[in-house]
C-alpha cells in the first residue's frame, strides 16, 4: 500500500546534513494532518538555548554526549558541539539540500556524539518511515569542500515510546552512514508504541 509522504525537516550539520521525510500509514495519517514536525524546514527561526553557541532551529532540542569515545582505540574526550542556522543567503547552498535555511552543528579539533531532538504526537500504532538525506564533512585540512583524515558517521533514529534519551535500547536507528563529501539517504522505520515519538537526527 502507497503511503503518503509529509516533507518534515531540513538539517544541515556542518559535519552533517539532514532532509527528512516522514511516512504515515492513511490510518495513522487521518490522526496527524499535516506536517508533524513544528519548524519541519528550519525556516522559522533559531533561538539561543543558553550559550550562543547552541542555537537551535525553534521546536528543535540539542543533545550531546559527555565522557570519553574510543577513537581508534584511544580514548577521546565528547565536546558539545557548536549549534548553528544555515543562511544560505549569505553562505550559499552547497551545505542546503532545498531552501534557505538548514541546521548544522561541528566542532574544532574534537569529537562528538550529537544531534537534535523532537517529539512528535502521533496515534499508538502508527507505523512509521523516517528518511533524511544527509552530508557529512570531516577533515584535518583546510577545503571546505572536500574531506582529508577525517571521519563521520551519521544516522537518523525513532523511539517508538518518546523517550528522550539518544542511548536507550528502544531507539531504532537507521544504519550509519560515514560516507563524506556527498550527499546520501537514510532510513529508519517503527511503530509507535504510544501516543508520542521521539525523533532524533
Amino acid at each position: 500500500q502507497r503511503q503518503p509522504v509529509l516533507h518534515l525537516v531540513r538539517l544541515l550539520l556542518m559535519v552533517a546534513m539532514l532532509l527528512p521525510l516522514l511516512s504515515l500509514t492513511p490510518s495513522a495519517l487521518a490522526a496527524c494532518p499535516g506536517n508533524l514536525l513544528r519548524n519541519p524546514g528550519f525556516e522559522e527561526g533559531f533561538s539561543e538555548r543558553g550559550a550562543g553557541e547552541v542555537t537551535v532551529a525553534n521546536g528543535w532540542e540539542p543533545y550531546w554526549a559527555s565522557g570519553t569515545l574510543a577513537v581508534g582505540g584511544i580514548e577521546c574526550g565528547n565536546k558539545r558541539p557548536e549549534y548553528k542556522g544555515e543562511d544560505g543567503g549569505r553562505f550559499g547552498y552547497r551545505r542546503i539540500h532545498e531552501g534557505n535555511w538548514a541546521q548544522k552543528w561541528f566542532n574544532t579539533y574534537g569529537h562528538h556524539n550529537a544531534g537534535i531532538r523532537q517529539q512528535v504526537n502521533v496515534a499508538a500504532g502508527s507505523k512509521l518511515t523516517l528518511t533524511a538525506w544527509a552530508q557529512a564533512w570531516s577533515s584535518q585540512g583546510d577545503d571546505a569542500a572536500i574531506s582529508k583524515d577525517g571521519g563521520y558517521g551519521i544516522k537518523i533514529g525513532l523511539d517508538p515510546t518518546g523517550g528522550t534519551d539518544p542511548n536507550s535500547g528502544n531507539v531504532v536507528w537507521s544504519a550509519e552512514s560515514r560516507t563524506l563529501d556527498s550527499w546520501v539517504q537514510l532510513q529508519v522505520q517503527a511503530t509507535a508504541k504510544a501516543g508520542t515519538v521521539t525523533v532524533f537526527l
